[in-house]
């Protein structure tokens, strides 16, 4: 799905250096923590963020709930 929004997207690494453990968390600010996802590396969590981005407009637009202003530049 394309769309013509342009969101934020924060990606964090939450790895653990012990275990070496790596997972990468995608965050779409504007959605207030609903539009999270994850990835061992830091592209998947971006396309993950991506697939959950496109399925909260589906849902929000189903909905008939106005989408958060996009702030950024991102997903």
């Amino acid at each position: 799905m394309s769309h013509p929004y342009q969101y934020s997207v924060v990606v964090t690494w939450a790895g653990n250096l012990e275990t070496e453990r790596t997972i990468w968390i995608a965050d779409i600010p504007e959605f207030g923590g609903a539009a999270k996802a994850h990835g061992l590396i830091r592209q998947q969590a971006v396309d993950n963020a991506q697939l959950a981005l496109e399925s909260l407009i589906l849902a929000y637009q189903s909905q008939g709930v106005a989408l958060p202003t996009a702030e950024g530049e991102g997903v």
